[in-house]
C-alpha cells in the first residue's frame, strides 16, 4: 500500500499533465550531493511541449556564451513572467539587464540543444519598481518578446494569503547535482544546463502550499534572516512527497501552477524566488512571489 501522500501526488500529477499524455519518470530517491551540501530534490521528467506550452527558459548571453539562467511563464502573446532577480546583475548592480543580453526559449523542454525556431529575442525588460535585490521583495519582472506562440497560462489575480492554494506543480531546469564546471569551449557557444549541474530535461515537482505563519516558523529556528523576509506577498511550498525535494538555483522565475476552482482553469500563482541555503531541505519551504499581490503591476504593464 502506498502512503496517502504518494497517492495524492500521483493524482495531482495526473490532473495537471497526464490528461495530455505526459511522460513522467519519477525518481525513487533524491540525487545525493557531496558531503558539504544537502541532497537536491528529485523531480520527474516532463516531456512534450504541448503539455506545458507556456513554460519558458530565460537565457543570458554573456562574454560570448549563452546559457539557461531562469524559468519563466508565457502569460500572454508577447509577455513572459519571471523573477526580477533574473533580470538583475548583482555583480554590476545593473537593473534591468539590457534586452540584448536576454533571450527566451519556448516550446523546447530538452535544453541539451535548442531549436533555433524556439529561441525568441527579448525587446523590453520591466522590473517591478519596488524590487529590493537584497531582500527579494517585489521579486517579479516581465519580458516582452518579439515573437512568441499564442499558448499562454493565465495568472492569478484574486487569491490572498488568507486563501491557501490546493496542491500544485512547480517546473524548472535548475540544479540537480553539484559538479565541477568543465573547461569552457571557445566562444561563441551554447552551454546546456548539465554544464553547471542543472537538468537538460524540464523537471516537475508536486507541491502543497503553507500558510505564511507556518512558513516563517519553519525558518525561524536556524535561518531567522530568511523568516524575516517572508510576507503575505509570498507563497511558501513544500513537496508532497517525503525526502529532500525542492527547487534550486536555475529554477528561479519558474511557475507555481495551480488549479483555480472558481475560474475553472490552471493559473500561475507564484514565481520561484528564494529559499533555504541548502536546496531541497525537507525542513525548509521554498518561497515564491505571490502573483495575485502583483496583479495590478502585471495588468498595467501588459494590458491583460
Amino acid at each position: 500500500m502506498y502512503p496517502a501522500k504518494v497517492l495524492l501526488a500521483v493524482t495531482v500529477v495526473s490532473s495537471l499533465l497526464l490528461g495530455c499524455g505526459a511522460d513522467l519518470q519519477g525518481d525513487e530517491a533524491p540525487v545525493p550531493l557531496d558531503t558539504q551540501s544537502a541532497a537536491i530534490a528529485g523531480g520527474f521528467d516532463v516531456r512534450g511541449s504541448r503539455l506545458v506550452p507556456y513554460m519558458v527558459s530565460v537565457q543570458q548571453e554573456l562574454y560570448g556564451y549563452t546559457s539557461h539562467a531562469c524559468g519563466g511563464t508565457l502569460i500572454g502573446q508577447g509577455w513572459v513572467l519571471t523573477a526580477a532577480h533574473c533580470a538583475y546583475d548583482a555583480f554590476t548592480q545593473t537593473m534591468p539587464l539590457p534586452p540584448s543580453m536576454l533571450s527566451v526559449v519556448i516550446g523546447d523542454l530538452d535544453l541539451v540543444s535548442v531549436d533555433p525556431s524556439a529561441r525568441h529575442a527579448v525587446t523590453e525588460v520591466v522590473i517591478h519598481p519596488g524590487f529590493a535585490p537584497r531582500l527579494f521583495d517585489n521579486d517579479v519582472a516581465l519580458l516582452r518578446v518579439a515573437t512568441a506562440p499564442r499558448a499562454a497560462l493565465a495568472y492569478d489575480r484574486e487569491h490572498s494569503a488568507a486563501f491557501p492554494y490546493a496542491d500544485g506543480l512547480t517546473l524548472g531546469w535548475g540544479m540537480v547535482t553539484l559538479t565541477e564546471v568543465p573547461p569552457l569551449p571557445a566562444p561563441p557557444a551554447y552551454l546546456p544546463p548539465h554544464f553547471y549541474g542543472g537538468s537538460d530535461q524540464l523537471q516537475g515537482l508536486v507541491v502543497h502550499s503553507l500558510s505564511t505563519a507556518e512558513c516563517k516558523s519553519r525558518f525561524a529556528a536556524d535561518e531567522p534572516e530568511i523568516a524575516a523576509l517572508v510576507s503575505d506577498r509570498h507563497v511558501c511550498i513544500a513537496s508532497v512527497l517525503p525526502g529532500e525535494r525542492g527547487v534550486c538555483q536555475g529554477d528561479s522565475g519558474g511557475p507555481l501552477v495551480v488549479y483555480d476552482r472558481r475560474q475553472r482553469e490552471f493559473v500561475v500563482a507564484g514565481v520561484t524566488s528564494f529559499g533555504a541555503h541548502e536546496c531541497g531541505s525537507s525542513s525548509h519551504p521554498q518561497v515564491f512571489t505571490r502573483i495575485s499581490s502583483f496583479a495590478d503591476f502585471v495588468h498595467q504593464t501588459t494590458g491583460f
